[in-house]
């Protein structure tokens, strides 16, 4: 039986596709509309970059993908850390410092 997808699998789904796609702008946006949903930056990176990372890790180690492709996965992520992530743990580190 199969199990319905949960926000986690259809975030995992779309950042996966924007790696193979190159698509920064919708990785970045994908990881805003997250965090704008409420979940923190530290969630997103345990719920959705990390699993992706490791299953390219893991296809990598089987020889399923190559290096252009963790290559992507970098370039990628990188995006979403400056355009993202870091803006929003630089905001709250603002809003409790005041």
């Amino acid at each position: 039986m199969n199990q319905p997808e949960t926000q986690w699998d259809i975030m995992q789904t779309r950042l996966r596709a924007a790696i193979d796609g190159l698509d920064e702008d919708d990785a970045v946006a994908l990881a805003q509309s997250a965090l704008d949903k409420g979940i923190s930056p530290l969630e997103f990176f345990r719920g959705v970059i990390e699993p992706v990372l490791t299953a390219i890790g893991d296809a990598f180690s089987r020889l399923e993908v190559f290096l252009p492709d963790l290559m992507r996965a970098g370039v990628i992520v990188k995006a979403i850390q400056t355009r993202a992530l870091e803006p929003e743990l630089l905001a709250q580190a603002d809003a409790q410092m005041d």
